[in-house]
């Protein structure tokens, strides 16, 4: 073989094989792109796991709450306290600083020893329930949200933690009156008593029970009076741990809440801060800490995209759409109020 053709086979069977430039950047263009259609569709299968154990945890403590009724012949309390009925001596604190549902159905949680540890024979911000105010049960934290958040952790008084779930409170406000000429139409939670099912004459399957509302951030400095506000405080009866009918579920605009020169001084409430966690600003309210706190309303919130994890009286549970019509959801918080509307997303 001459020499000529001896190089000729080597150019063509020997040199090294390999991509060129513009064949390499067509394949980095592709995974790109594969990588860009992937990613939403990776996320969408999370949050849809993350919504599963929503529901999943939701329905664990609507599951809780019917046992309690069955148990006790009503569901619990949302506020074992209220303005004029103290259930304790104070201070510490004031009615509103006293146990809500939250001190209630540790048993029935299967935490039996959250329900020893909460004393109810003194107020929640008694020294004596500093340890259960500082227990951390993630059943109440939505896994679409930033978790439990710590709340005045320094202080043995006011320690507590903020969570997502919370319990319908009826159609208009946490005092349960007249709200812009709506009036209150009933609840399957109220304030000093049980409510016993045959209560909730519109039908435990027509009935919001529970719902979902968005965490508020641990402040820098935890030392006591950096509170930041009622929202998502559900073990207390500060009135953050319900919800309210009124206002659809993520309202735009945050609904009317606590928020007085007393107030103001010793926390933070500030657009900044609700802004910096992504949630809307609150309407501030104006005249005395209890008459504010009567006045307050909280819309359902969530993280899930579109809506917000709900349960019904009778334990079942449903997401429903952002886009409800206010009328039904209005109607579905309320426990007598002779509505025959349905969730559409049932």
């Amino acid at each position: 073989m001459s020499p000529g053709k001896i190089n000729s086979w080597r150019t063509r069977h020997l040199a090294p094989g390999g991509f060129t430039l513009v064949e390499l950047l067509v394949v980095i263009a592709i995974i790109g792109i594969l990588i860009g259609l992937l990613l939403p569709a990776i996320n969408a299968a999370r949050e849809a796991g993350r919504r599963a154990k929503c529901q999943n945890q939701l329905k664990q403590l609507s599951l809780a709450m019917v046992n309690f009724e069955s148990n006790r012949g009503g569901f619990p309390s949302m506020a074992m306290a209220w303005v004029g009925h103290p259930m304790h001596h104070y201070p510490p604190g004031d009615w509103f600083d006293d146990h809500g549902w939250y001190s209630q159905i540790g048993e029935f949680i299967e935490e039996k020893g959250m329900g020893k540890w909460i004393n109810t024979t003194v107020s929640l911000s008694d020294v004596s329930n500093a340890f259960a105010r500082r227990y951390m049960n993630n059943l109440f934290a939505c896994p679409s949200d930033k978790g439990l958040q710590r709340n005045e952790w320094d202080s043995d008084n006011w320690a507590r933690i903020r969570g997502n779930y919370v319990v319908n409170a009826g159609n208009t406000c946490y005092g349960q009156t007249t709200l812009y000429t709506i009036p209150f139409l009933g609840a399957p939670f109220t304030y000093l008593k049980m409510t016993p099912t045959n209560k909730i004459a519109d039908g435990l399957a027509h009935t919001l029970l529970m719902s979902e509302v968005l965490v508020l951030p641990e402040l820098g400095s935890q030392a006591a009076g950096q509170w930041g506000g009622p929202p998502s405080d559900i073990t207390t009866a500060l009135g953050g741990q319900t919800f309210n009918g009124y206002y659809p579920p993520n309202y735009g605009n945050y609904p009317p809440y606590l928020t007085n020169g007393d107030y103001v001084a010793r926390t933070i409430q500030t657009s900044d801060y609700y802004t910096g966690a992504k949630i809307p600003v609150p309407t501030p309210l104006s005249g005395s800490a209890s008459d504010q706190t009567l006045a307050q309303s909280f819309a359902a919130r969530s993280r899930h995209p579109g809506g917000v994890v709900a349960t019904y009286c009778d334990g079942s549970v449903c997401f429903t759409a952002d886009t409800i019509d206010p009328l039904i959801w209005r109607a579905l918080t309320s426990a007598k109020g002779s509505e025959t509307f349905m969730d559409p997303n049932k």
